[in-house]
């Protein structure tokens, strides 16, 4: 299981207060609501019943409905206080488009690491000196592989072109 430590994200679900499961009425002799969800969103409450978009954060697995993510715009976690950008939200059980999505950002994060790999022989990258164009080490003949960002970005796009 260790090669799928990478893959796999340990999902950190809110149980719902509501649901009673097994422990419900067993006698017969009140009303049961069988549509209760087991998990809610810890955040605005929504039922994880499938009615809702939910989605997660790759980086701590925390799960949120989509809804509490939009009114409530943060760039940490709502419950572990975790920080996280826009690309660590994976929708559960998205449409066609969201895989797509999905995939395709799959496939940047695995060349940006594969392109960081590369580098890594040569080391870190220096220090900045100015913020102009002139300290950019794609301009220069070191004999270096360039460590550049700009020049980065526009790899990683010429190879997503299809």
């Amino acid at each position: 299981m260790d090669g799928f430590s990478q893959n796999v994200t340990e999902l950190r679900l809110s149980d719902n207060p509501a649901w009673e499961g097994d422990r419900g009425n067993t006698k017969g002799d009140k009303h049961d609501d069988l549509q209760r969800a087991r998990f809610i969103c810890p955040v605005v409450g929504l039922e994880m019943n499938g009615r809702h978009r939910f989605c997660f954060l790759r980086c701590c697995g925390c799960v949120f409905s989509e809804r509490a993510l939009k009114e409530i715009k943060a760039e940490v976690c709502h419950t572990c206080g975790a920080a996280f950008q826009e690309d660590d939200v994976i929708v559960l059980n998205g449409t066609k488009e969201d895989v797509e999505t999905l995939k395709r950002r799959m496939e940047e994060r695995r060349l940006r690491a594969k392109l960081g790999k590369v580098t890594e022989p040569w080391g870190p990258p220096p220090p900045p000196e100015s913020s102009g164009a002139a300290s950019c080490l794609c301009r220069g003949a070191s004999g270096k592989p360039p460590n550049c960002p700009a020049l980065g970005r526009a790899v990683i796009e010429a190879l997503l072109q299809p």
